[in-house]
């Protein structure tokens, strides 16, 4: 599930599930640079399919000029004024995606499917990690061009083929981002604005920290996902799991570099894999959370599945968007917006 970045492989399930083959690369406005990869096929590169040209109106682009050098609002949880700690994972034994395993139901609570309408069902499309009971983070790749009357999110899912009576659906009403470039793979990050707030129950749905600005991680860390079990496999019906290191950014800089990528590398993102592969993320991971534990022993949202070449290749670890550079902004549009999401407010 977390190996192949590439064609999306259609399988029928509850949701008709089929993931896109999205797995682009995100950077800060002014770090992307354009260009095309020079040794390997631009085909090996985790992309979309061609999504459909509609509904721009949809989507709210923040103006990247915000003044980032303002104190940053309180962190999320304190916003919201949560009933539970962020973060709480349910602490399974499995350890798999492309190389992973199952998770246990309600292990990564804060981990949505995020899907979209196909005439008389729905199918999964990417992941997504909850941050507040109105507010997912995904991927910018994930929802470009995809009318937004056609997406919605199920949160408390496990088996994507049955009804286990945790899930909650609601649809998405807005989309904020940061202005995504599908060329340069700038900005691959969406927050989307749900109809009805999320009920958090702490063990099958609840929100994921978000980290503080600027913080790098190190270690190990978790994604989870419904995506490909292997870059040619099939889609597993169970969420699988996996724990992976983070690669050193320079490290990962050089491996990109031998095969001509290093341009779609930028400062904003993060690398995850094994050296000799065989563990990552692959098409349907994308725009779902990568994990990492702080010392408080809660989970904070450090990563968001963006793009990589092929999937578990050896020396190619996969590349997500790293949260902690939109972490400001995160907590800045949750804090302007929490006070009218709820409709009870405007009563």
């Amino acid at each position: 599930m977390f190996a192949s970045r590439r064609g999306p492989g259609t399988r029928a399930r509850r949701h008709q599930l089929q993931p896109l083959l999205l797995l682009v690369v995100a950077a800060w406005p002014g770090l992307a640079a354009a260009g095309k990869p020079a040794n390997e096929s631009a085909a090996n590169v985790h992309n979309t399919t061609e999504p459909e040209r509609a509904v721009w109106a949809s989507v709210w682009w923040s103006k990247p000029a915000i003044n980032w050098s303002q104190k940053s609002p309180p962190p999320v949880d304190s916003i919201l004024g949560y009933d539970l700690a962020c973060g709480v994972r349910n602490v399974g034994s499995s350890d798999r995606i492309v190389g992973g395993v199952d998770a246990d139901h309600g292990e990564f609570p804060w981990q949505v499917s995020l899907q979209k309408r196909r005439l008389w069902d729905m199918q999964h499309i990417c992941g997504g990690a909850i941050v507040s009971p109105f507010w997912v983070v995904s991927a910018g790749h994930c929802v470009d061009g995809v009318p937004l009357k056609d997406l919605s999110i199920v949160a408390g899912d496990h088996d994507l083929y049955k009804v286990e009576g945790k899930e909650q659906r609601r649809k998405v009403v807005r989309i904020v981002g940061l202005g995504y470039d599908k060329d340069t793979f700038a900005n691959d990050i969406s927050l989307l604005q749900l109809d009805r707030k999320l009920v958090f129950d702490s063990k099958h749905t609840a929100p994921i920290c978000v980290p503080k600005p600027g913080h790098h991680y190190s270690g190990n860390a978790v994604v989870s996902g419904w995506g490909r079990l292997s870059e040619t496999g099939g889609l597993p019906n169970v969420l699988q799991q996996v724990s992976l290191p983070i690669i050193p950014w320079n490290k990962c800089k050089r491996q990109y570099k031998n095969r001509g990528f290093s341009h779609f590398l930028h400062t904003c993102q993060l690398c995850s894999g094994k050296e000799a592969g065989g563990q990552d993320s692959c098409q349907g991971d994308s725009g779902g959370p990568l994990a990492c534990q702080e010392p408080d022993g809660r989970y904070y949202l450090c990563g968001v599945v963006s793009w990589g070449i092929g999937c578990a290749r050896a020396q190619y670890p996969g590349v997500y968007t790293e949260v902690s550079c939109y972490a400001r902004w995160i907590n800045e549009v949750l804090y302007n917006e929490h006070h009218f999401l709820d409709p009870q407010n405007d009563k």
